[in-house]
């Protein structure tokens, strides 16, 4: 699972590995080509060729990525992404000697 925050953005990135005689190859990032949804853009939607979700209410949603190799069969893969408030970490105690990026 992904997760977003509400009016935050969040790349996804395709790749693709390739089996000969049964080796995996190495991972190929996809550059184009890929297709991106969201099954509930109320909760986040995404660019349908950038990848680039944004979180926009409270909620889960799937997120479905679709590449067709030229000359081949559609492949497609989904994950889901959950989409929620920031954490507010304003009265958390820091103890001394710790910092925390924010």
């Amino acid at each position: 699972d992904a997760k977003v925050y509400l009016g935050k953005e969040l790349q996804f990135k395709a790749s693709l590995i390739t089996v000969t005689n049964g080796e995996d190859g190495s991972p190929v990032e996809l550059n184009s080509g890929v297709i991106w949804t969201s099954s509930t853009p109320a909760i986040a939607t995404i660019g349908e060729t950038t990848g680039k979700a944004t979180g926009v209410t409270e909620g889960e949603t799937t997120i479905t990525a679709k590449y067709t190799p030229s000359g081949s069969t559609q492949l497609s893969e989904d994950v889901t992404l959950k989409s929620s408030k920031e954490p507010d970490h304003s009265g958390d105690p820091i103890g001394i000697g710790e910092e925390e990026e924010l």
